[in-house]
C-alpha cells in the first residue's frame, strides 16, 4: 500500500502535529508549574532517601548536611534538595557515621568508625538500612574506605533510579489532568480542527508553513517553542476552530471524542511532536521517488 507524498494527507498530518505540538508545550508549562510550586522533585527526592535510611533522623541529617546543602540554599536558610549526587550522598554518609561512631570507639580508622556507627544504629527506624550497609562493609576490603564508598554511591544510584520511576509516573498523571484542562478549555478538538484543515487549503497551506519554519529549528523541542509560541497568536488568524466562541460553542458526542484524542494526543509531550513533526516535514520534502525510464 502506498499514497501520494504531495497529497494532502501529509500536510494535514504536518498541521495536526503541530497544533499538538504547541499544546503540548503549554501542557508542559503547568506541568512544570505544578512541580515547582508543591516541590515535587524535593519531596520525592526526601521520600527516597528516608527509604532507603529509614524514616529516621539518619535521614534528616543527611539531607541537611553541608554538602547536600551545598547547590541549594544560603548559609542562613536551608531546604530540601531536589538533586543529590551519588558521590556527596557517600561522602555525608560517612561522614555522619563516623561522628557518629567517635563516640563508641577509640580507633582512628574512618572505616572503623563507619563500622561502630552502623551498628549503633536504631534498629527499629533504620533496620533495613542497617543491614544494607552492614551488608556493604563485608563486601568491602576490611582496609578499603574507597571501595565502600563506591558500593554506597552504586546502592544510591540504584534507589533514585526506582526514585525517578515514581517520579516520572506522578509527573505523567499530572501532564494527563494538565492536557485535559488546556483541551478543554482551548475546545481543541482534534476533528474539527482536522477537518478544517482537509476542507481549507489555504487555512493548511498556512499551518503547513508555521510548522515547516518550527520543524526546520536545529535546537531542543523547548528552544523551537519559542519561535513556535510567536505562531500561536497567528493560530487564531488561520481561522482554526480553537478557543470558545458564539461560533464554536457547540458540544455533543463529535466534540468530547475531538477533546478526548486532543488529551491523549499532547500528554505524549512536545518532544514527541517535534520529532513527529520533524519526519513528517522531511518525508514531505522528500517528494515521490522517480519515475524508471522505459
Amino acid at each position: 500500500m502506498s499514497f501520494d507524498l504531495g497529497s494532502p494527507v501529509v500536510d494535514v498530518a504536518i498541521g495536526l502535529s503541530f497544533v499538538f505540538f504547541l499544546l503540548s508545550l503549554i501542557v508542559s508549562a503547568f506541568t512544570e508549574a505544578f512541580a515547582w510550586l508543591f516541590k515535587q522533585r524535593a519531596a520525592t527526592l526526601e521520600k527516597g532517601v528516608k527509604g532507603m535510611l529509614g524514616d529516621s533522623k539518619l535521614a534528616e541529617d543527611l539531607l541537611g548536611h553541608a554538602l547536600v546543602q551545598s547547590d541549594v540554599t544560603t548559609p542562613q536558610r536551608k531546604k530540601k534538595p531536589s538533586y543529590l549526587a551519588a558521590r556527596n550522598f557517600s561522602l555525608a554518609l560517612i561522614d555522619l557515621l563516623a561522628k557518629k561512631g567517635e563516640e563508641k570507639t577509640e580507633q582512628r580508622d574512618t572505616l572503623a568508625k563507619v563500622e561502630s556507627g552502623v551498628k549503633g544504629l536504631d534498629k527499629d527506624c533504620a533496620g533495613e538500612a542497617r543491614q544494607q550497609l552492614e551488608a556493604l562493609l563485608n563486601e568491602s576490603d576490611a582496609s578499603s574506605l574507597v571501595r565502600f564508598r563506591k558500593s554506597v554511591e552504586d546502592w544510591f544510584d540504584d534507589a533514585m533510579d526506582r526514585v525517578s520511576g515514581w517520579y516520572k509516573r506522578r509527573a505523567q498523571i499530572v501532564a494527563c489532568i494538565a492536557a485535559l484542562v488546556v483541551a478543554v478549555g482551548l475546545k481543541a478538538d482534534a476533528v474539527r480542527i482536522t477537518e478544517q484543515l482537509v476542507n481549507e487549503p489555504t487555512v493548511r497551506a498556512a499551518v503547513v508553513a508555521k510548522a515547516e519554519q518550527a520543524a526546520s529549528s536545529e535546537q531542543d523541542p523547548t528552544a523551537a517553542g519559542e519561535t513556535a509560541d510567536k505562531a500561536v497568536k497567528e493560530l487564531d488568524a488561520l481561522n482554526l476552530p480553537i478557543l470558545w466562541d458564539n461560533n464554536n460553542n457547540d458540544v455533543d458526542l463529535s466534540v468530547i471524542a475531538g477533546l478526548l484524542l486532543t488529551t491523549i494526543a499532547i500528554s505524549l509531550g512536545a518532544p514527541f511532536w517535534f520529532d513527529a513533526l520533524g519526519k513528517l516535514a522531511h518525508l514531505r520534502t522528500s517528494g515521490k521517488k522517480p519515475e524508471p525510464e522505459k
